[in-house]
Order: C-alpha cells, then sequence, then structure tokens
C-alpha cells in the first residue's frame, strides 16, 4: 500500500507539474478544518472540495491555500491484493496555515484507529469513523504543504467516475491494448490547465505472446500517425511523451520508463 501510494503522490506531482507559486494573497482561513481556499490574486478563481467530500468526518484542517481536489477511482490489477480492489478516492493538497506537525498532531486526533507501522515522520495511516486516510505533509519551498487522501466504504464506490460527465469523448483515441484501470478528475490552481481529466492505463498483451502489445516508440507513433499535424504537437522520444491541442484541449501522453503503464491526461479552462 505505501508504494502504492507513493506512486499517486508521485504521479500527481508529475502531472500538475510540481506546486509552485500561486500568486495568492493571505486571507483568514476561518474556523479550523473549514474549507476556505485563499483568493487568488487575480480574483480569478478559488476551489473548494468536490461534491460528496465528507467534511463533517474529515474536515480540512486549516486550509491557507486549497490548491488541487480531485477525484479517483481505481481497480489497480498490480495492487489488487493490498488495495482490494475498487478505490474511490477523493485527494486534496493545499497549503496549511500552521506548520505541519500541528495538523498531523489533529488527523491523528480524530483517527478511531492508526496504522502504526506505516506512519512515521510526516506521514499518517489511519481510520476516521468509516473512512481510511492517508496524509502527507512537509516544508517545501518555504510553505507547508499537505496532501490528504479520504476513501470511500466499499459499499458506496462506483465503477465510473461520477465527475466524468463532461469528458471528451472520441477526442483521443487508445489502442485496445491499453487498459484504463483509473479515471481522476482534477481542478487545480497550479496548472495551466484548471480542470484536467487524467486515465491511467496498462499496456496489455492481448496477444498473450509474453510481452506488451506496443513497445517502445510503437506507442509513441501510434499518436504520431493520428495527431502529429495536430496544433503545437511534440513527440519526445527520450521521456516517452507526445502532447497536442484539439481546440480548448491540452492533451498530454506519457508512459513510464520501466514499466508497460502510461497516463492520458486531458486538460481545459475553467468554465
Amino acid at each position: 500500500m505505501r508504494r502504492a501510494l507513493a506512486l499517486t503522490v508521485l504521479m500527481t506531482l508529475v502531472l500538475l507539474g510540481g506546486c509552485g507559486d500561486t500568486g495568492t494573497t493571505a486571507v483568514d482561513p476561518g474556523e479550523a478544518g473549514e474549507t476556505v481556499a485563499e483568493v487568488p490574486a487575480s480574483g480569478e478563481r478559488e476551489l473548494t472540495q468536490l461534491t460528496g467530500y465528507p467534511h463533517d468526518a474529515v474536515p480540512l484542517y486549516e486550509v491557507k491555500v486549497l490548491e488541487t481536489v480531485y477525484y479517483s477511482v481505481r481497480n489497480d490489477p498490480q495492487w489488487v491484493v493490498v488495495e482490494g480492489g475498487l478505490r474511490n478516492i477523493y485527494h486534496s493538497v493545499y497549503e496549511s496555515a500552521v506548520p505541519t506537525e500541528e495538523v498531523l498532531a489533529y488527523y491523528r486526533g480524530l483517527c478511531d484507529s492508526v496504522d502504526e507501522d506505516l506512519s512515521f515522520g510526516e506521514q499518517l495511516y489511519g481510520r476516521i469513523g468509516e473512512y481510511d486516510i492517508f496524509l502527507n505533509t512537509g516544508f517545501h519551498n518555504d510553505r507547508h504543504t499537505v496532501y490528504l487522501t479520504v476513501d470511500l466504504p466499499r459499499d458506496r464506490v462506483t465503477e465510473s467516475n461520477p465527475f466524468f460527465e463532461d469528458y471528451p469523448e472520441g477526442l483521443v483515441e487508445l489502442p485496445p491494448s491499453f487498459t484504463v484501470f483509473e479515471e481522476m478528475y482534477y481542478e487545480t490552481l497550479v496548472s495551466d490547465s484548471g480542470v484536467m481529466y487524467a486515465r491511467h492505463f496498462d499496456v496489455a498483451d492481448l496477444d498473450d505472446d509474453g510481452g506488451a502489445d506496443l513497445s517502445g516508440d510503437a506507442r509513441l507513433d501510434h499518436f504520431v500517425e493520428r495527431y502529429g499535424s495536430a496544433d503545437g504537437f511534440e513527440v519526445d522520444r527520450e521521456y516517452g511523451t507526445v502532447r497536442w491541442r484539439d481546440g480548448g484541449y491540452a492533451v498530454t501522453v506519457s508512459f513510464m520508463a520501466d514499466f508497460d503503464r502510461g497516463q492520458l491526461t486531458i486538460g481545459r479552462d475553467f468554465e
């Protein structure tokens, strides 16, 4: 579980391009646990958690800037034994108005149980009521940063992502051998695209020859052949990435060098 969540954190940072300066002006973070984001200096946007988030059970503590919220529907075949199969997860990334040590202490105090074997340093695994939580904190670039995940109970999970209602079906054609195991919907202040849809996939062995059906440059060539003339098309074979634009959408497909895995990301501006 620890490695699976670590990979999730890593993929989030890769997707968002890191959490740099958002150009915000401080405001009163409000009552402890209230979800209040700073208003960007431009006055354009502030975030709240997505619909259905269990605020009463797992409040966001001392938020200074709520930078990113996202919801994932995940059923990772490589981690089914550890993760238990299908999961629905709320994620929050925010800058805290107080030191992260205080944030850790607050959530530990809320927990009905804590997995002490996995909770050390700046991270916490625990259970609050019916919700499993994971907390990772740190002090980076003079900012107290918090990453919090909240799993929905098993009897409330769904196989499809409810925030994919406006996903642009047909915009990007994935090969049949790209089998999607996670869909994520993002709203964020720290990317050029305010709204993003992401799909994690395995490159499967459908012909049973002992290897992934597409490998190396062949994976990239699938997109070069179909979208190579698209606006702003770029291919980086060293890092296994292609990018282009289609109308108001920014598209990125990237592959993990050491795994037969990849990610499709489609971003757009806030409406």
